[in-house]
């Protein structure tokens, strides 16, 4: 439908309204490809300065930048709104969100209550995200208490709600909380933010076989899902994995000769019979994933991967 509605906006030689602007700007950020973004920053170039004061066509372009990953842009047009309203930050914090820059939207909602705006529902859920990407628990917890009763009611913003609250035990190594809550929710309710959060947390705790035995469990099992059960602590399901393991553990050779030493703390569980320090995190998930990119005929310049909220260069 999206791409319907951009291939009418390319035959249309009228000039366009305002809700023209919105549709459109709208449309190229569910799409959020090449043809879309050279339409929507083309479109924004070109707005008449009368609609310059139009706050639900900024916010919508707002939200398309955001979407374009295009932070710096979206920011500036932020402050070209004079009068700004719940939706507009809103909309602002929710794209810090989607670009991992949580902080930023925390900060924002700082300058939300200077201006004497006062957050509703949606806003307090995208805190919540806010501070479960950075594992911020009491924070979260603190703003969960906040929502309304007649919405936390609902079932799905509950388990909205309660999939950031996994993801922030999860980053406080709290992997029995994290289970525990989701094994609380309905099974379909249980969807696909649900499950990566939740098996991020097994991830975090090196707890494999809890993982295999959620990702079993998930009927249906989207890219991401199955993106994230990719490389998990100690996982040697891949069809190269001798291959990542010895380059993982010629990764931590190097790593000890230069004086590297293993910290026990992050370590959630007791040790194994055979196991040490070393032998549990060298195989951690993000290791593996970059001694597989480490085996590869071409070498890659340079390897990005990203976890949970943040992103390892």
């Amino acid at each position: 439908m999206c791409d319907k509605v951009l291939g009418l906006f390319e035959e249309i030689t009228l000039n366009l309204s305002d809700v023209s602007y919105t549709i459109v700007f709208n449309a190229c950020a569910q799409v959020s490809i090449d043809r879309a973004m050279k339409i929507g920053r083309k479109l924004l170039n070109q707005i008449h300065k009368n609609f310059l004061n139009d706050n639900k066509l900024l916010t919508s372009a707002i939200n398309m930048l955001m979407r374009f990953g295009d932070v710096s842009s979206a920011e500036n047009l932020f402050q070209m709104i004079q009068k700004k309203n719940i939706i507009t930050y809103g909309t602002m914090m929710n794209g810090y969100n989607i670009n991992n820059e949580p902080l930023k939207s925390l900060k924002l909602f700082e300058d939300m209550k200077r201006d004497d705006i006062n957050a509703d529902a949606i806003v307090l859920i995208i805190l919540i995200g806010a501070c479960a990407r950075i594992g911020m628990l009491s924070k979260c917890q603190s703003i969960v208490a906040q929502i309304p009763l007649h919405l936390y009611e609902n079932q799905r913003i509950r388990n909205f709600i309660n999939s950031y609250v996994v993801n922030s035990f999860g980053l406080n190594r709290m992997d029995s909380e994290a289970l525990d809550l989701y094994q609380k929710m309905p099974n379909n309710l249980q969807d696909e933010v649900s499950s990566i959060c939740v098996l991020n947390a097994c991830s975090h705790s090196g707890l494999l076989n809890e993982a295999h035995s959620i990702f079993n469990e998930v009927s249906h099992k989207t890219k991401k899902i199955i993106t994230a059960m990719q490389f998990k602590a100690h996982d040697r399901s891949h069809s190269r994995s001798k291959e990542i393991y010895a380059d993982a553990e010629r990764i931590s050779s190097e790593l000890i000769k230069h004086g590297h030493n293993y910290d026990s703390s992050w370590i959630t569980r007791p040790l194994h019979e055979n196991e040490t320090i070393e032998s549990v995190l060298f195989a951690h998930s993000e290791r593996l994933a970059i001694a597989f990119n480490f085996i590869q005929e071409t070498k890659p310049s340079f390897i990005q991967i990203t976890k949970k909220s943040s992103c390892l260069r």
